[in-house]
């Protein structure tokens, strides 16, 4: 995307959950990342899966992977940037659309937000 980072961009990387879908002889086909938000709400972001692979089941497998993830972790929301074109995708995983669409970083985008678990009762 030829994106240039900077320092601010990077800060708090470490705190990042990054997850990747890899075949038998170790090429990575997929990948996500978490970026805890809150104390209840995290982010995902960076979802890609190779091309040839779109319509296989990977990406699907990745989201509810990382929701697990997130849920062991005590979150209970995800919330994310999602390219337009890939609106569809998440509705059918349970994302709904929040806000309106804007463009970031020259691609039609929309945020999207899914409850992953209910808080506890106090």
């Amino acid at each position: 995307m030829g994106l240039i980072l900077s320092a601010h961009d990077l800060h708090g990387e470490d705190k990042q959950i990054h997850i990747a879908a890899v075949e038998s002889n170790n090429a990575i086909i997929g990948t996500v990342v978490l970026k805890p938000v809150s104390s209840d709400v995290i982010k995902l972001r960076q979802m890609a899966v190779a091309p040839a692979l779109h319509g296989t089941g990977i990406g699907r497998d990745l989201v509810r992977f990382a929701e697990k993830l997130a849920i062991t972790k005590g979150f209970q929301t995800v919330e994310m940037l999602a390219r337009v074109s890939a609106k569809g995708f998440y509705e059918r995983l349970g994302y709904q659309s929040t806000g309106v669409e804007f463009i970031e970083v020259t691609v039609p985008t929309i945020k999207m937000t899914r409850r992953i678990q209910v808080a506890p009762v106090a």
